[in-house]
């Protein structure tokens, strides 16, 4: 990996590192425990595969103790929304389960954007990393099993960044566990 390449020798810390594509979080734990030979490797919160971004990574003991202190906070994304198409994992990996030839105004997508601002309840989907019983939700949907899920409360706070139909650009600063399969609804 690039990134690698110009770092010191890092026995423990704090590593900022900007995912690449098609890596996961893991991955990137595998290539650093092996670039820094050091086990207690963690991440403060991960990033879907297809998804690039940076990722706070807790090297040593001392680090990975306080991921809980990151995990908590909120986080900030952008994202570029593909309109029309919903998938069955609500990502652009997934099988397209319904489309739709409605192609919303600007004030419509506006309208939307108002119901994702402050706290709002969310039900986790089922691909998800969200755990019930010690299982990941996503393990459970890849097996065809759906389980019910509570609603939880998230707070939001979504910005309109561009809108060329179907691409819908935001910038989305949610607190821990929020996900967006509720903007198929636009």
């Amino acid at each position: 990996m690039e990134m690698m390449r110009p770092l010191l020798d890092l026995p423990e810390g704090i590593l900022l590192v900007d995912k690449p594509k098609r890596y996961t979080s893991f991955d990137l734990v595998r290539v650093l425990r092996k670039r820094f030979q050091v086990k207690k490797i963690g991440h403060a919160g991960t990033l879907d595969p297809f998804a690039t971004g940076l990722m706070v990574m807790l090297i040593g003991r001392q680090y990975t103790r306080l991921s809980d202190q990151f995990l908590h906070h909120d986080k900030e994304y952008e994202t570029t929304v593909y309109l029309g198409k919903t998938t069955d994992t609500y990502d652009c990996e997934g099988t397209i389960v319904r489309e739709s030839s409605h192609i919303p105004s600007l004030v419509d997508i506006h309208e939307a954007l108002t119901h994702f601002q402050g706290e709002i309840d969310q039900i986790p989907p089922m691909y998800s990393a969200k755990k019930r019983d010690g299982k990941k939700l996503y393990e459970l949907a890849r097996k065809g099993i759906e389980i019910p899920r509570d609603p939880i409360k998230v707070n939001v706070q979504t910005t309109f960044i561009s809108y060329c139909y179907p691409l819908l650009t935001l910038s989305i600063r949610c607190s821990k566990g929020h996900t967006f399969e509720a903007l198929a609804l636009i």
